[in-house]
């Protein structure tokens, strides 16, 4: 399996809630001018660029036109089709967190200097299949409860060995709550991650429950008449 070497600087897209992670894949719709640009310069060169999502808590001395978070992920377009009205969509595949450290240029879009970040070592590599084991409990229990999940997660659940990749790929497709998303994009400790997920599934169980005795037999709808 070829090894994709991450460059020093690439293109980024500053996106509002938009938490990409390794290993998961982001459809993208690219209008603006510059992200036209963008694209078909990447196109013709690595296909890398970067997807960050939007600090809207503060401004940031390193940009302060929307600011990043300073932790993203690199990812390489693996599909891309163009439009009659010059717009595209395509799928980008993460390759890996990366710290931002500085702004390269910001026209005719924003280029970043970037250091690629890795996972951190493990002393007790069974501990992350244990705690896979957990996380697919919760997971179940989730899915059980929200009714809501496509088959490709059940799916994954079952073919991703990987306790950490599995874990990234749950949070970016089920968390709701984009700072949880950011924190754990921002957590290089496995370990660390595995466990607040887990946490994180656990209480959204016990949420649908209570929702569940709460809203009784009515539907959805009628909800405010119980």
């Amino acid at each position: 399996m070829q090894t994709i070497t991450i460059p020093p600087e690439m293109p980024v897209m500053t996106l509002p809630g938009a938490v990409f992670f390794p290993k998961t894949v982001i459809p993208l719709r690219i209008f603006e001018p510059r992200y036209r640009q963008m694209l078909e310069e990447a196109l013709a060169g690595d296909r890398i660029f970067a997807v960050a999502a939007l600090n809207e808590k503060k401004p940031d001395i390193l940009a302060p036109a929307e600011p990043p978070h300073r932790v993203a992920t690199a990812g390489i377009i693996r599909a891309c089709q163009k439009s009659d009205d010059g717009t595209s969509m395509l799928l980008l595949e993460g390759l890996s967190r990366i710290e931002i450290t500085g702004i390269v240029r910001e026209a005719p879009y924003r280029v970043i200097a970037v250091q690629p970040l890795a996972d951190l070592p493990q002393d007790d590599p069974n501990a992350l299949t244990t705690l896979r084991g957990r996380l697919v409990r919760a997971f179940t229990l989730r899915a059980k409860m929200g009714g809501d999940l496509p088959a490709e997660l059940r799916r994954a659940v079952a073919d991703i060995a990987d306790p950490a990749a599995l874990c990234d790929l749950l949070v970016f497709s089920i968390a709701r709550d984009k700072a949880f998303k950011q924190r754990m994009l921002e957590t290089l400790d496995p370990a660390e991650r595995l466990r607040a997920t887990i946490l994180y599934f656990q209480r959204e169980s016990e949420m649908l429950a209570i929702q569940r005795r709460t809203q009784g037999r009515l539907a959805d709808d009628e909800v405010g008449n119980n």
